[in-house]
Parts: structure tokens; C-alpha cells; sequence
């Protein structure tokens, strides 16, 4: 049995660039197949949307925060600004900025043209939140990845109340470190103890289902009907090459 192999920072690099060319469905499927966690895990809600995404996913490690902007700050309130930009300058690679909006409904924008060039000039690619965005026109030529549940007019009295903690996205419970993945579809966290062998498993998920999508495009083209008895057949062929990835990734490591 062989044992995991330790990832350098250098390496996890090269398989954050491999992963980008794939889509968070197909990285979702293939994490899957290393039976880590339960299936509807580590996905972050729909209502977090692409604002901005320019047609490529973003991944990178979680830098966190919570904001609120609904009241005015307690008299005295000082957000250490200067802590919460080295939390983000420290880290060895892309950053996915993750904030949590404490208000019930957002009303305030921590994010806009300022925030997005200052987080920019940090490492960070993106920023997930189950708050909201503004300056869209004006953020676009950063290439600055906006998921977020809304738009948004104002920062109203937008302040930043924590930062480098446990955040929690619509119920998805995320950590300073944790590797996201966005794209148009939406975010997903990926466990680093996948990640050695992700790359080959999403090559490998997305070939399990060319059983079923070559020979009912074949069907397609000819004009027939496909037969049911045909698509049981090619629906357990791919389900066997889906067994056949757990299996072999069984073989590579030790969880």
C-alpha cells in the first residue's frame, strides 16, 4: 500500500494551475471518488453567484473575515487593519478571500474598487461571500473573481468586526487555509488530502461518462431512438469505470 505523498508548496502550485482547467462540477465528482466526506459537504450554497468570473475558475487558499454594516461601530471600534492584511500577505500562494456578513440581510458592501485592488495587491484572486459587491465596471479590468449573493449600493457602515477565524457561508463552515474552488457554476472547498491525486481523477470522472454521452450522441445522429435496454448497459459501464477510480485511488494513499 502506498503512502501519501507530502505536497511542497511548490507542487500544490502546479496542481492549483492543472485543476483550472477543469469546472467545479467535474472537480466535485471526482472528489467523490476518494470517499472523504459526505457528499453534500464542502459545497458552498447557490446563492452565492458569480458576479464577476470571466469565463475561468479561480482556486486558492481561504483567507477569512466577518464584516457587518448594518449599525453604526460601537463607539472606539478600530479594525486592525494592518493584522488582517498580514494574514492574507503571509500566505504561499492564490488567495480566495472568504467573508461571512453577519447581517441578517446584507446592506452594506465591504467589497467594491478599493477593497478589490488593496486584496489584489495582497495574492488574493477572488473573494466569496454570502454578502454582497459593487463597482462591477470598475473591478473588471482588475481580472478580480466577485461570487457573492448580491449587488449591492452602498458600504453603508461597513465594517470589518473579525478576520482569520472560522467563517460560515450559508452554512458551509469554512477555515483560514482551505482550498476554494469557484467557477460559473459556483464554490466548493477542496480537502487537501485530495489533492495529490485530483488532477488524474478528474481526467478519469470525466472519461466514466463516455459511455454513455459518445453512444447517445451516436443515437442522436442516426436519428433513433436509443434503446432502453442499451442505456441500462451504458450507464452501469460507467458506473464500473467510477468503481474503478475508487479503487485505484484506495491503492495510492493512506487516509
Amino acid at each position: 500500500m502506498a503512502v501519501r505523498k507530502n505536497l511542497d508548496a511548490d507542487e500544490k502550485l502546479r496542481i492549483f494551475e492543472l485543476l483550472r482547467n477543469f469546472d467545479s462540477p467535474t472537480v466535485s465528482n471526482a472528489i467523490e471518488s476518494f470517499d472523504v466526506r459526505e457528499k453534500s459537504h464542502g459545497i458552498i450554497s447557490p446563492r452565492v453567484k458569480e458576479i464577476l468570473g470571466y469565463g475561468r475558475p479561480f482556486i486558492g487558499y481561504a483567507c477569512t473575515g466577518k464584516i457587518m454594516a448594518r449599525d453604526p461601530a460601537p463607539k472606539g471600534f478600530v479594525t486592525d487593519f494592518e493584522a488582517y492584511y498580514s494574514s492574507i500577505e503571509k500566505v504561499q500562494g492564490p488567495v480566495i478571500s472568504v467573508i461571512e456578513d453577519l447581517d441578517e440581510e446584507p446592506i452594506g458592501s465591504f467589497w467594491g474598487e478599493v477593497n478589490a485592488h488593496i486584496h489584489r495587491s495582497l495574492g488574493a484572486v477572488a473573494v466569496v461571500t454570502n454578502g454582497g459587491v459593487r463597482d462591477i465596471e470598475e473591478v473588471k479590468p482588475l481580472g478580480f473573481g466577485f461570487y457573492a449573493s448580491c449587488k449591492m449600493v452602498s458600504h453603508a457602515n461597513i465594517r470589518l468586526v473579525d478576520f482569520d477565524c472560522p467563517v460560515n457561508i450559508f452554512e458551509t463552515k469554512i477555515y483560514p487555509g482551505d482550498i476554494i474552488f469557484c467557477d460559473q457554476y459556483g464554490a466548493l472547498t477542496i480537502p487537501e488530502e485530495t489533492l495529490y491525486y485530483l488532477v488524474e481523477a478528474c481526467h478519469k470522472i470525466a472519461a466514466a461518462e463516455l459511455p454513455v454521452i459518445q453512444n447517445c450522441k451516436a443515437a442522436i445522429l442516426s436519428g433513433k431512438k436509443a434503446k432502453a435496454k442499451d442505456l441500462v448497459l451504458w450507464r452501469k459501464q460507467m458506473e464500473q469505470l467510477r468503481l474503478q477510480l475508487k479503487e485505484e485511488i484506495k491503492s495510492t494513499r493512506i487516509l
